[in-house]
């Protein structure tokens, strides 16, 4: 449950002017989440004010950016085969020299690193999106929302998770419905 009302808190923020972020967010967590310590809201309120005024952060976070972005098309194997992509980002942002998604996870303690069905998942979005726009690098990342922790993907990382999948399902290992589980939610 907290991790479903931070995902939805990081929905909300973008919307607000940045200097009233910190004051909104801690009603929010104070009224949804009343047994958080004082002390544990007022540092998660921080660690997510903090997150979202990152320089390298803060048009993903602004209004320029979409949220709950769908994401339709497909990705074509060696062999031919076409695998239907379809699922939301939680934050697309689109920039003249990049294009960057986020994906947020609700999970209470997130792992080290990003598990590969969720690295499988941004590359199969990646894919997608290259196609839309092949003059720019799309990024990845997911957002931790319980820990408002930041772990972007790496491209060659991507790129290696996605040629495997794709030489598993020419090779028949790998059903073309294959369904990622992509979201933690209860």
């Amino acid at each position: 449950a907290r991790g479903t009302l931070l995902h939805r808190l990081f929905e909300l923020l973008p919307d607000i002017e940045p200097a009233a972020r910190a004051a909104a967010a801690d009603s929010y967590l104070a009224r949804l989440l009343p047994d958080l310590s004082d002390g544990n809201r007022i540092a998660l309120v921080e660690s997510i004010v903090a997150l979202m005024a990152r320089p390298d952060l803060m048009l993903l976070f602004s209004p320029a950016a979409r949220a709950e972005a769908a994401i339709v098309g497909s990705v074509t194997t060696a062999g031919g085969q076409s695998i239907s992509i379809s699922g939301n980002v939680d934050r697309l942002l689109v920039e003249p020299g990049a294009v960057t998604i986020v994906d947020y996870k609700t999970a209470a303690h997130p792992p080290r690193s990003v598990p590969q069905k969720y690295v499988l998942q941004l590359a199969l979005y990646r894919a997608v999106l290259s196609r839309l726009w092949p003059d720019r690098p799309v990024r990845a990342a997911v957002l931790w929302t319980a820990t408002a922790r930041f772990d972007e993907v790496a491209e060659d990382v991507m790129d290696a998770t996605l040629a495997a999948y794709l030489e598993d399902v020419d090779a028949g290992t790998e059903p073309l419905d294959h369904k990622i589980e992509i979201d933690d939610r209860p």
